[in-house]
């Protein structure tokens, strides 16, 4: 019954999670096919292969899709990202078939351990814990006892040790500040800002947690924490609570204005990371208010079909004849006729291709529409990247049948003057 439950609940998770499609679908034909027993070799495997990419290296998913199950793919996958995308992917695939297979923690053979564990273990907040999960630390779901939570392996746990150890040293700054200390970090800091009232808390943050040897976000969440509990003697009263709606909408401005994040940072007083979160965010905003009308296609969602519709415009089956242009037609038409008109072929290849594209946009907008507060900069890029592509299509369709608007409006033209209005009407259409 638990199993049972897993699988509909993966089934039910927020599919645009995943940037690659077809690992996607890989979970979902093992979830759904793949014995328990295999799925859990399986886990190890993606762990294995987890820890192996780089993040700038480019990897298709034929050797993703063999390195976790095996077995070569029969009908080649074109699928490619980078290292760093497919660590984000597996993360999710991970736990997605871990909690279809739910182990219980004590009958695993080995240590298990749960974040708040793991986080005594090595004396750090669990927050650290979650930014090593994004580091590449591999999570799955155990059933402890009549709960279900995240879960490390001890192998798992060992191995992230050692390939980031510098990484694990560090989150040691992270460690709780005791009483004494914090008194000691507050003084310092009121000190600071006797001296100068105008320093940013990011200099203050970055110049205690050096004499402390702090983690600079350790710093400034002890400041904010201290502000929201005591407004009244707080540090920085300006820089507390959520901003407004308003001022995002300003910050944003200035910065289409060409004013840089660090002037940003001061006149507002708050940090260049804030700053940088804002504009990413009011980005997002914005590009999620421009119109973007496709048609879809059930062959979008299907695996392997990226470099298909992607592809160059193919080569005419024979060759187009050349048209003379009309002697009367103004320069500017005249050179329409110097582009070959499309076939029914190239035509279909356009069109899909567009369409094709903004699909691909709209599955982002998607996913960045349903949590402004976790945005990608990277995730906009890509969407303006398609966005943008499906115009310059489109813009290759109508030059290459723009010469068919003149043809037919030069047979039904009464006057100059209508002649370019039948023009600008067929354009339109």
């Amino acid at each position: 019954m638990v199993t049972e439950i897993s699988q509909q609940g993966i089934s039910n998770q927020a599919e645009s999670t995943y940037r690659s499609e077809s690992l996607r679908r890989l979970r979902d034909q093992m979830v759904r096919y793949t014995p328990k027993g295999k799925r859990i070799k399986q886990l190890d495997s993606a762990e294995l292969l987890l820890e192996e990419l780089n993040d700038e290296t480019v990897y298709p998913f034929d050797f993703i899709h063999f390195r976790i199950t095996g077995v070569r793919l029969l009908k080649p996958d074109a699928t490619t990202q980078k290292g760093l995308q497919w660590r984000e992917d597996l993360l999710d695939f991970i736990e997605d078939i871990s909690e279809s297979v739910l182990q219980d923690a004590e009958r695993v053979g080995q240590k298990v351990w749960t974040v708040e564990d793991l986080a005594k273990r090595f004396d750090v907040v669990e927050r650290t814990i979650n930014r090593w999960r994004q580091r590449g630390l591999a999570a799955r779901r155990f059933r402890f006892r009549n709960r279900v939570k995240l879960g490390f392996l001890e192998a798992t746990v060992e191995r992230f040790v050692a390939r980031h150890a510098d990484l694990v040293r560090r989150g040691s700054q992270f460690r709780n500040v005791d009483v004494d200390e914090r008194e000691n970090i507050f003084s310092q800091i009121r000190s600071m800002l006797e001296t100068n009232p105008d320093t940013s808390i990011s200099s203050i943050t970055r110049t205690i947690a050096k004499q402390m040897s702090r983690s600079p976000e350790t710093i400034r969440m002890m400041i904010k924490e201290h502000d929201r509990m005591n407004p009244e003697k707080a540090l920085f009263p300006d820089v507390t609570g959520p901003l407004s709606e308003a001022t995002k909408a300003q910050i944003y401005n200035l910065s289409q204005r060409g004013v840089g994040v660090a002037a940003l940072a001061r006149q507002f007083r708050r940090s260049r990371q804030t700053v940088h979160r804002v504009l990413i965010e009011v980005r997002a905003v914005e590009l999620l208010k421009t119109s973007l009308e496709f048609i879809d296609n059930p062959a979008f969602a299907e695996a392997g079909v990226d470099a298909e519709f992607m592809a160059e415009l193919p080569e005419a089956e024979s060759a187009v004849k050349k048209s003379r242009a009309p002697k009367d037609l103004p320069p500017y038409l005249s050179s329409l006729y110097e582009v070959p008109l499309l076939t029914r072929q190239q035509e279909q290849h356009l069109f899909r291709k567009m369409n094709y594209l903004k699909w691909k946009a709209m599955r982002l907008r998607e996913k960045v529409g349903a949590d402004l507060t976790h945005v990608k900069s990277s995730d906009l890029d890509r969407i303006e990247q398609y966005q943008e592509e499906s115009l310059v299509v489109k813009n290759q369709i109508i030059r290459s049948n723009l010469r068919l608007v003149v043809s037919i409006a030069k047979r039904h033209v009464g006057t100059a003057a209508n002649f370019f209005e039948l023009i600008s009407d067929g354009n339109i259409r």
